[in-house]
Protein backbone atom coordinates (compact mmCIF):
# COMPACT_ATOMS: atom_id res chain seq x y z
CA UNK A 1 0.00 0.00 0.00
CA UNK A 2 1.42 3.19 -0.85
CA UNK A 3 1.80 5.64 2.42
CA UNK A 4 -0.63 8.85 2.77
CA UNK A 5 0.89 11.87 0.84
CA UNK A 6 2.31 14.41 4.34
CA UNK A 7 0.42 18.03 5.06
CA UNK A 8 3.09 20.07 4.10
CA UNK A 9 2.41 22.77 7.08
CA UNK A 10 2.12 19.74 9.94
CA UNK A 11 4.39 16.89 8.53
CA UNK A 12 1.76 14.69 9.48
CA UNK A 13 0.09 11.83 6.95
CA UNK A 14 -3.03 13.35 5.41
CA UNK A 15 -5.85 10.54 4.91
CA UNK A 16 -7.45 10.76 1.33
CA UNK A 17 -10.41 12.75 1.76
CA UNK A 18 -13.57 10.19 -0.48
CA UNK A 19 -13.73 6.70 -1.01
CA UNK A 20 -12.14 7.13 -4.55
CA UNK A 21 -9.17 8.85 -3.34
CA UNK A 22 -8.45 5.90 -0.76
CA UNK A 23 -8.42 3.08 -3.41
CA UNK A 24 -6.52 5.42 -5.67
CA UNK A 25 -3.94 4.91 -3.08
CA UNK A 26 -4.44 1.58 -2.30
CA UNK A 27 -4.52 0.14 -5.99
CA UNK A 28 -3.10 3.14 -7.78
CA UNK A 29 -4.64 4.91 -11.05
CA UNK A 30 -2.14 3.00 -13.16
CA UNK A 31 -4.66 -0.49 -13.12
CA UNK A 32 -8.54 1.07 -14.17
CA UNK A 33 -9.57 -2.18 -13.69
CA UNK A 34 -8.66 -2.91 -10.19
CA UNK A 35 -10.66 0.54 -9.48
CA UNK A 36 -13.61 -0.97 -11.29
CA UNK A 37 -13.89 -3.79 -9.95
CA UNK A 38 -13.73 -2.54 -6.35
CA UNK A 39 -16.37 0.52 -6.85
CA UNK A 40 -18.52 -2.07 -8.72
CA UNK A 41 -18.65 -4.62 -5.81
CA UNK A 42 -19.41 -1.57 -2.92
CA UNK A 43 -22.54 -0.77 -5.34
CA UNK A 44 -23.47 -4.29 -5.80
CA UNK A 45 -23.07 -5.50 -1.86
CA UNK A 46 -24.26 -1.65 -0.78
CA UNK A 47 -27.61 -2.22 -2.93
CA UNK A 48 -28.70 -5.44 -2.01
CA UNK A 49 -28.10 -5.05 1.87
CA UNK A 50 -29.72 -1.52 1.81
CA UNK A 51 -33.26 -3.21 0.02
CA UNK A 52 -32.83 -5.80 2.08
CA UNK A 53 -32.92 -3.18 5.12
CA UNK A 54 -35.34 -0.89 3.92
CA UNK A 55 -37.70 -4.04 3.19
CA UNK A 56 -37.48 -5.23 6.60
CA UNK A 57 -38.14 -1.59 8.19
CA UNK A 58 -41.25 -1.71 6.01
CA UNK A 59 -41.74 -4.51 7.18
CA UNK A 60 -41.81 -4.16 11.02
CA UNK A 61 -43.22 -0.68 10.42
CA UNK A 62 -46.34 -2.13 8.80
CA UNK A 63 -47.24 -3.95 12.32
CA UNK A 64 -46.18 -1.10 14.15
CA UNK A 65 -48.52 1.89 13.43
CA UNK A 66 -47.32 4.02 16.76
CA UNK A 67 -44.13 3.93 15.44
CA UNK A 68 -44.91 4.40 11.71
CA UNK A 69 -46.48 7.85 13.41
CA UNK A 70 -43.39 8.72 16.04
CA UNK A 71 -41.29 8.70 12.42
CA UNK A 72 -44.15 10.77 10.24
CA UNK A 73 -43.43 13.27 12.96
CA UNK A 74 -39.92 13.86 13.29
CA UNK A 75 -39.58 13.66 10.04
CA UNK A 76 -42.30 16.46 9.55
CA UNK A 77 -40.35 18.78 11.56
CA UNK A 78 -37.00 18.70 9.90
CA UNK A 79 -36.18 20.10 6.17
CA UNK A 80 -35.08 16.99 4.24
CA UNK A 81 -34.87 18.85 0.86
CA UNK A 82 -31.85 17.64 -0.81
CA UNK A 83 -29.81 20.98 0.20
CA UNK A 84 -30.65 20.53 4.13
CA UNK A 85 -31.25 16.36 4.21
CA UNK A 86 -27.05 16.22 5.33
CA UNK A 87 -27.18 19.23 7.97
CA UNK A 88 -30.43 17.51 9.41
CA UNK A 89 -29.70 13.71 9.28
CA UNK A 90 -28.58 13.35 12.64
CA UNK A 91 -31.40 15.08 14.20
CA UNK A 92 -33.45 11.79 12.91
CA UNK A 93 -32.77 10.56 16.35
CA UNK A 94 -36.43 8.04 15.97
CA UNK A 95 -35.74 7.00 12.76
CA UNK A 96 -31.57 5.87 13.69
CA UNK A 97 -33.19 3.70 16.63
CA UNK A 98 -35.36 2.30 13.86
CA UNK A 99 -32.82 1.84 11.60
CA UNK A 100 -30.89 0.13 13.83
CA UNK A 101 -33.39 -2.45 15.62
CA UNK A 102 -34.15 -3.88 12.22
CA UNK A 103 -30.85 -4.34 11.31
CA UNK A 104 -30.88 -6.30 15.19
CA UNK A 105 -33.59 -8.29 14.07
CA UNK A 106 -32.47 -8.83 10.76
CA UNK A 107 -29.07 -8.03 9.52
CA UNK A 108 -28.50 -8.40 6.31
CA UNK A 109 -25.05 -11.17 6.83
CA UNK A 110 -26.86 -12.95 9.29
CA UNK A 111 -23.75 -14.50 9.69
CA UNK A 112 -19.84 -14.57 9.68
CA UNK A 113 -17.43 -16.37 9.19
CA UNK A 114 -13.73 -16.31 10.37
CA UNK A 115 -10.61 -18.41 9.76
CA UNK A 116 -8.57 -19.79 13.48
CA UNK A 117 -5.38 -18.52 12.73
CA UNK A 118 -4.11 -20.51 16.37
CA UNK A 119 -5.91 -22.92 18.28
CA UNK A 120 -8.44 -21.84 20.53
CA UNK A 121 -10.80 -22.78 23.27
CA UNK A 122 -14.67 -21.02 23.18
CA UNK A 123 -17.36 -21.44 24.98
CA UNK A 124 -15.63 -25.16 26.33
CA UNK A 125 -14.49 -26.33 22.76
CA UNK A 126 -11.64 -26.96 21.19
CA UNK A 127 -11.12 -24.74 17.73
CA UNK A 128 -8.40 -26.05 15.87
CA UNK A 129 -6.29 -23.88 13.63
CA UNK A 130 -7.65 -23.72 10.47
CA UNK A 131 -10.85 -24.02 11.22
CA UNK A 132 -13.71 -22.02 10.06
CA UNK A 133 -15.80 -20.68 12.38
CA UNK A 134 -19.05 -19.36 11.73
CA UNK A 135 -20.68 -16.59 14.01
CA UNK A 136 -24.45 -16.85 13.56
CA UNK A 137 -25.72 -12.79 14.25
CA UNK A 138 -29.03 -13.41 13.69
CA UNK A 139 -28.85 -15.64 16.80
CA UNK A 140 -26.11 -13.30 18.63
CA UNK A 141 -28.93 -10.44 17.94
CA UNK A 142 -32.21 -12.84 19.44
CA UNK A 143 -29.98 -14.12 22.45
CA UNK A 144 -32.06 -13.00 26.03
CA UNK A 145 -28.71 -12.87 27.81
CA UNK A 146 -28.54 -9.50 25.89
CA UNK A 147 -31.73 -8.16 24.59
CA UNK A 148 -34.77 -7.96 26.59
CA UNK A 149 -37.47 -9.20 25.11
CA UNK A 150 -35.34 -10.36 22.04
CA UNK A 151 -37.89 -11.14 19.34
CA UNK A 152 -39.99 -7.99 19.77
CA UNK A 153 -39.49 -4.91 17.85
CA UNK A 154 -38.54 -2.29 19.93
CA UNK A 155 -36.29 0.64 18.62
CA UNK A 156 -36.82 2.43 22.13
CA UNK A 157 -33.67 0.28 22.91
CA UNK A 158 -31.51 2.11 20.99
CA UNK A 159 -32.66 5.66 22.43
CA UNK A 160 -30.73 7.36 24.62
CA UNK A 161 -27.73 6.76 26.27
CA UNK A 162 -27.67 3.03 26.96
CA UNK A 163 -25.33 1.66 24.40
CA UNK A 164 -25.50 -2.46 24.01
CA UNK A 165 -22.45 -4.87 25.23
CA UNK A 166 -19.79 -5.13 23.16
CA UNK A 167 -19.58 -8.00 20.51
CA UNK A 168 -23.38 -8.38 21.36
CA UNK A 169 -24.72 -6.25 18.29
CA UNK A 170 -22.61 -6.52 14.87
CA UNK A 171 -25.08 -6.20 12.25
CA UNK A 172 -21.56 -4.86 9.73
CA UNK A 173 -19.51 -7.68 11.94
CA UNK A 174 -16.17 -6.13 13.65
CA UNK A 175 -12.45 -6.03 13.45
CA UNK A 176 -10.54 -5.54 10.07
CA UNK A 177 -13.30 -7.10 8.02
CA UNK A 178 -16.27 -4.51 9.16
CA UNK A 179 -18.57 -3.78 6.47
CA UNK A 180 -17.65 -0.62 4.70
CA UNK A 181 -21.58 0.38 5.01
CA UNK A 182 -21.40 0.40 8.74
Amino acid sequence: MRSWMSDAQQGTPVPPATLFGLLSVVYGLDDDNLLVDEVSTLLVAGHETTALTLFWICALLARAPRWQAVLAAEASELDLSPEQAATNLPKLVLTRAVVQEALRLYPPAFMTGRLAKQTHEICGSRVGMGAIILIPLWLLHRNARWWAEPAVFNPGRFLGDAEPERFTYLPFGAGPHVCIGA
